[in-house]
């Protein structure tokens, strides 16, 4: 996955490597509000551009039914945001408006790319609502050329309580048979979120393909640090027995499964520079564009190794070969027999308080909500 809006280049270099293979889009829409940039037609048609020539799957814009308490709301500080089922109506229409849009630009270009739809809530009752509306909005025909169904968690929360109900949901969902084959789980964040959901997916999901984007194992390039087992590694700013150990493994990698030859200088130079470092040299992009080309994608292949060793973790937890701590075996346990929602319900009355939970507010309790929403 690459993002559309800040990443062209990066886009380019992974259809490049990995086409004709699944290659995602990010909206870059979190990336917009972060940089203070209002997501406009015309910034929307541009990152459609980058999706429908780089990608064949891309993410949608969606409206988060949320309201901020203050002046700022970080991605994991939830008490300063707030659900407000109010806006929940037309956040969900808008977002169909935008899948249409999406769709359209595609069509005009010619593009094979597809659309995941993105869905906001709550609560089961509120994500299903979220989904209701989008589907009475989106015409057949469009809904036709869309991939699958990716679940947000802004107005919900991020802890592992949310993510489980999250999880959960998904198989719940009422929608289209064919967007039910594809789910993907947006801004799980953490490798470690990513382990648990992937052993709950033999539980919910079996017969589902399921993806995830974490920006934890990706990004951490920007810290110095590369996806190695279990753990994100930080090499730190010299040579020393950890850099080597990390060297070795990413130049075995890069011969085996990229076909690339870069030195051990290379990728030491790629590796140490702080993020304003970088961002200096992509400001020089123009003066020097073969040195620029030249490191971007070293940068993308240490990128690459980080992205297969976390694979490599997925797969090992899936086939039963990772650790397991007794406490997410019990999690696992208490969830094995949960096939239904209300069963789902009494689960997180039962056992949601030993679970950590990281959860947004809503204005109103959902249970006293629910009834006049729904009217």
């Amino acid at each position: 996955m690459f993002n559309a809006y800040t990443e062209e280049r990066e886009g380019q270099m992974t259809n490049d490597f990995f086409s004709p293979g699944t290659i995602q889009a990010d909206s870059g829409g979190l990336q917009m509000v972060t940089l203070g940039h209002k997501p406009t037609p015309e910034l929307r048609k541009k990152v459609y551009e980058v999706q429908a020539k780089y990608s064949n799957i891309g993410m949608s814009f969606d409206e988060i039914p949320v309201k901020t308490i203050g002046n700022r709301s970080s991605k994991l500080d939830m008490d300063t945001r707030v659900f407000d089922m109010t806006l929940l109506k037309d956040a969900a229409k808008q977002s169909a408006l935008n899948i249409i849009e999406q769709v359209e630009t595609f069509d005009r270009l010619n593009s094979k790319c597809k659309p995941y739809i993105i869905i906001q809530g709550n609560c089961y009752e509120t994500y299903q609502r979220w989904t209701d509306i989008m589907m009475e909005t989106i015409p057949d025909d469009v809904l036709d050329k869309c991939y699958g169904i990716a679940s947000g968690a802004a107005a919900l929360g991020q802890g592992t309580l949310e993510d489980i109900e999250r999880y959960f949901t998904l198989s719940q969902l009422n929608a289209p048979k064919h967007l039910l084959k594809n789910f993907h789980i947006l801004g799980v964040g953490s490798p470690n979120r990513i382990v648990l959901l992937a052993r709950l997916q033999h539980l919910f999901h079996k017969d589902v393909k399921i993806s995830y984007d974490s920006s934890k194992h990706t990004g951490g390039i920007m810290r110095g640090q590369v996806q190695m087992g279990a753990n994100l590694s930080s090499i730190g700013r010299n040579r020393n027995p950890k850099y080597f150990e990390i060297w070795n493994a990413f130049n075995e990698f890069q011969g085996t499964h990229l076909g690339t030859k870069f030195t051990e200088t290379e990728f030491f130079e790629a590796m140490m520079l702080l993020a304003s470092e970088v961002y200096a040299i992509r400001g020089q992009a123009n003066e020097n564009p073969e040195y620029f080309s030249k490191f971007n994608l070293v940068r993308f292949c240490i990128v690459a190794f980080s992205v297969y060793n976390m694979f490599t973790l997925i797969d090992g937890v899936k086939k039963g070969h990772m650790p397991k701590t007794k406490h997410d075996e019990a999690i696992l346990h208490s969830l094995s027999h949960i096939t239904s929602i209300s069963e789902f319900n009494e689960w997180k009355r039962n056992h949601g308080r030993f679970v950590r939970s990281n959860r947004v507010q809503t204005t109103d309790d959902i249970s006293e909500g629910l009834e006049g929403f729904f009217a």
